[in-house]
C-alpha cells in the first residue's frame, strides 16, 4: 500500500508499505517493510507532464500559443508566482522579454542587454539556476518584485546546441532539484516548440512573396 509521509526536515515522502502477520514467540506479531518510492513516483508524474506538454506543443505552431502553454502548464505545476521567458534577439545583442506573468508581468516587453539580469545571466552562463533563498544572491534585475519569494530557478532554451534565451520562474513556495530538472525537460520542448514556430512563419512568408511575385508576374504579361 503507497503512502505519503512528512520526514523530520519537513518533506513529503512516498512509502510502500507492506504489512503482515506473523508469530513471535509464540506471540502474534506484526512486521512491516517500508520502500521509499519517492523519486520513482516523481519521475512517473514528470513523464506523464512531459507527454502532456509534448502533445500540446506538438499542434501549436503559433509562437504565441506556445508560450501561453508553457507558461499555464508551468504555473500549475509549480505553483508559481512569477514567470518570464526571455529570447536573444536576431541581432544576438540584446535580450526581449517576449512573455511574462504573475507578480512579474509588468517586465513583459522589455529589452535587456545580454549580461542583465538572471535572465543574462543564465543566457551567458548556459547553466540552470536554483535558489530558495532569493533574497542572498541573486542577480534578479529588479528586486523588490521577489519580495517574499521562498524559490526562484531558471533555464537557458537551446536549440540545435545554440542558447536562444532563457526561462525564468519564482514562487514563495519552495524548488526541488525534481522541479528544476522538469523545468529543464519543458524549456527544451518549448525550444523546439518555438524553433518549429520561427520554420512555420518563415515558410509561410516566404510562400506568400512567391505568390505575390508570381500574381505580379501575370499582371505584367
Amino acid at each position: 500500500v503507497e503512502h505519503t509521509i512528512k520526514t523530520q526536515g519537513g518533506e513529503k515522502c512516498v512509502i510502500d508499505l507492506m504489512v503482515s502477520r506473523i508469530s513471535f514467540d509464540g506471540e502474534p506479531a506484526i512486521i512491516g517493510t517500508a520502500i521509499d518510492i519517492t523519486n520513482r513516483k516523481q519521475r512517473e508524474h514528470e513523464l506523464e507532464i512531459i507527454s502532456e506538454m509534448s502533445e500540446s506543443l506538438r499542434i501549436n505552431i503559433n509562437k504565441d500559443e506556445v508560450l501561453n502553454s508553457m507558461i499555464d502548464k508551468l504555473s500549475a505545476i509549480l505553483q508559481l508566482d512569477g514567470a518570464e521567458i526571455a529570447l536573444v534577439n536576431k541581432q544576438k545583442t540584446k535580450i526581449d522579454l517576449i512573455k511574462a506573468s504573475g507578480d512579474w508581468s509588468d517586465l513583459q516587453n522589455l529589452h535587456l542587454n545580454k549580461d542583465q539580469g538572471l535572465s543574462g545571466y543564465i543566457i551567458s552562463s548556459g547553466r540552470p539556476y536554483l535558489n530558495n533563498e532569493p533574497k542572498y544572491e541573486t542577480p534578479f534585475l529588479y528586486p523588490e518584485l521577489i519580495k517574499g519569494y521562498g524559490a526562484i530557478a531558471g533555464v537557458p532554451l537551446f536549440v540545435k546546441g545554440e542558447i536562444i534565451g532563457s526561462v525564468v520562474v519564482g514562487s514563495k513556495g519552495h524548488f526541488s532539484e525534481n522541479d528544476l530538472r522538469l523545468l529543464q525537460a519543458i524549456g527544451d520542448l518549448t525550444a523546439s516548440a518555438l524553433h518549429r514556430a520561427d520554420l512555420f512563419e518563415q515558410t509561410t512568408q516566404q510562400t506568400e512573396e512567391l505568390r505575390h511575385a508570381y500574381d505580379s508576374t501575370l499582371e505584367g504579361w
